[in-house]
C-alpha cells in the first residue's frame, strides 16, 4: 500500500486571495476519482481512510470534499435512491483536479489518458455497485493479508477480452486478473450467458492447472442504497448458475466463476486473488482424514490414486483434490473423496455435482463417501443457503482441526432442507454415494 509523505501544495484562487492547503495524501481523492470516475461521499471517505490510511473525521473529510469543489477541482451531484427521497452526493474529477496529479506526477499507472470528462450519469445503481465490489474486496484483502502486496485496480481496456467483452471492473494480483461483472437484476439470462462465453473465448485451455483469470458476477442488493429495493437474490443467482453451468467451454477452460450477492462478493474476490487456498487445503484434508481414520469413520490405505485422478479428469474433466482408498476387494477398490468449496464458485459446485453422481467408475474404483469441505462454518451455510445442498455429500469445514473433540467424537454435516444443513454426530446417519 502507497503511504503518501505529506508536504503542502497551495492553490490559489486568485481574485478573492483565498488559498487551498492540500495535503500529498489528499491526492488520492483525485486519483480515485481518475481511475473510478464516480465515486460516492462514503466510497470516497473509505478509501481515503482505510484503504490509504489517512486519520479524519467524516465531519472533517466531508469539509475537504466542499473545498475540493468550491477550487474547482471535482465536481459533486446528488442521486436520490429508495423511496423516501434519501438522496446520497457523488463526485467526479475536473480537469483542474487532473492537471493537479500531472504537476505533482502522481496520475496511477495505466490512467495517463483515461477519459474523466461528459462521464455518463445513468445507471448509477450499476456502477456504485461495482465501485463497492472493487472497493470492498481491496479492504478485504488487506484485512486478511496485511503482510502481502495487495491487488490493484486495472483499466479494462487493457486487458486481454477487450473489446470482445468489456467489463465492469478489473482488478489485478501479481499474475492474476479478475474480471467484474455486475447484474443489477434487469439483463436476460441468456445475454449474461453470452458474456461469460466471450470472457472463456481464448482462455487457456488446462483442465488440471486452474486459470489466471477469473470471474465475479454480482448482483445488485440492499447492502448499499439503491433505486430498485432488491433484498434476496437467491433464486436469480441459482438460475444463472444452471444457464452458465450449461456453457460446453465450461468444461474446457478451467476458469472460476463466481456469483454471489454485493453483500459477499468481496469474499469471493479476495478467496481467488488471496489464492493461498491450493498451498493449504491439501495438508488440511489430509490432516481431516487422518482424524476420520483415528476415528474408525473408515480405514486408509497406502495406495497410488494417480490413476483415479487420471480417470475422473478424462471421463468427467473433474480434478478431485484429495483421493483416498480405504477399502480393497479381488476386484474393487473403494474411494473416498475429499472436496474444497469456495464461496459463490460455480465450477467447484458443478464438480461437487458430477463427484456425486459418477461415483461408480473404470477400471475397478467405486467412490463411496464424498466430504466438502469449507474453510469455516459460516462460509458453509452462506454457501449452501446460496447453492443448495446435496443428499450425497458430507460436510465439514477447517475449523474442526481446531477441535480438540473432533477426533473423540466427529460430525459431519449433513443436508437438512433445499438449502440448509445439520450436524450429525451419529454415523450410521452419514451419508454415502451409494
Amino acid at each position: 500500500m502507497q503511504h503518501l509523505i505529506d508536504p503542502i501544495i497551495v492553490i490559489d484562487q486568485g481574485h478573492n486571495r483565498k488559498k487551498l492547503n492540500i495535503g500529498m495524501r489528499d491526492l488520492v481523492v483525485f486519483q480515485c476519482l481518475l481511475k473510478e470516475k464516480l465515486l460516492t461521499e462514503k466510497q470516497l471517505y473509505r478509501y481515503y481512510t482505510i484503504v490509504n490510511l489517512g486519520k479524519i473525521s467524516y465531519p472533517g473529510f466531508w469539509k475537504k470534499l466542499v473545498k475540493f469543489e468550491e477550487f474547482g477541482l471535482i465536481k459533486g451531484y446528488k442521486y436520490k435512491v429508495g423511496q423516501n427521497g434519501t438522496t446520497i452526493k457523488y463526485f467526479s474529477l475536473k480537469q483542474k483536479g487532473y492537471d493537479l496529479l500531472v504537476a505533482q506526477d502522481s496520475v496511477p499507472k495505466h490512467y495517463e489518458n483515461a477519459n474523466f470528462i461528459n462521464i455518463p450519469k445513468i445507471n448509477l445503481d450499476h456502477h456504485f455497485g461495482t465501485e463497492e465490489i472493487i472497493l470492498n474486496s481491496l479492504i478485504g484483502y488487506e484485512d486478511l493479508y496485511p503482510f502481502y502486496q495487495e491487488p490493484t485496480v486495472f483499466p479494462p481496456r487493457l486487458t486481454r477480452v477487450f473489446p470482445a467483452a468489456i467489463p465492469d471492473g478489473v482488478l489485478k494480483h501479481n499474475e492474476k486478473t479478475l474480471y467484474i461483472e455486475f447484474d443489477s437484476g434487469s439483463e436476460p439470462l441468456g445475454e449474461l450467458k453470452s458474456k461469460v462465453a466471450r470472457y472463456l473465448d481464448d482462455a487457456k485451455e488446462d483442465k488440471e492447472v486452474e486459470s489466471d483469470e477469473g470471474l465475479l458476477i454480482t448482483l445488485l442488493d440492499n447492502s448499499i442504497p439503491n433505486r430498485k429495493g432488491i433484498e434476496d437474490r437467491t433464486s436469480r443467482i441459482r438460475n444463472l448458475t444452471r444457464t452458465i453451468i450449461s456453457l460446453p467451454e465450461l468444461l474446457d477452460k478451467n476458469v472460476p466463476i463466481y456469483i454471489l450477492p454485493l453483500s459477499i462478493a468481496a469474499k469471493g474476490a479476495v478467496s481467488y486473488l488471496g489464492d493461498h487456498r491450493n498451498a493449504t487445503f491439501r495438508s488440511n484434508a489430509r490432516k481431516i482424514s487422518d482424524l476420520l481414520v483415528r476415528s474408525k469413520c473408515h480405514n486408509a490405505l497406502e495406495s497410488n490414486t494417480k490413476e483415479v485422478t487420471e480417470n475422473y479428469l478424462r471421463n468427467y474433466c473433474i480434478t478431485a483434490h484429495l483421493i483416498d482408498v480405504h477399502e480393497k476387494t479381488r476386484d474393487r477398490s473403494f474411494l473416498t473423496l475429499f472436496q474444497y468449496k469456495e464461496l459463490g464458485n460455480i465450477r467447484d459446485y458443478d464438480q461437487i455435482d458430477k463427484l456425486a453422481k459418477y461415483g461408480c467408475m473404470e477400471p475397478g474404483c467405486t467412490a463411496e463417501f464424498l466430504y466438502v469441505i469449507y474453510d469455516d462454518e459460516e462460509i458453509m451455510r452462506t454457501d449452501v443457503k446460496i447453492s443448495g445442498a446435496l443428499q450425497k455429500v458430507r460436510y465439514l469445514s477447517l475449523e474442526a482441526l481446531r477441535e480438540e473433540s473432533f477426533v473423540n467424537k466427529p460430525y459431519v454435516f449433513i443436508r437438512d432442507t433445499k438449502s440448509t444443513v445439520k450436524k450429525v454426530y451419529d454415523q450410521r446417519q452419514w451419508p454415502n454415494l451409494f
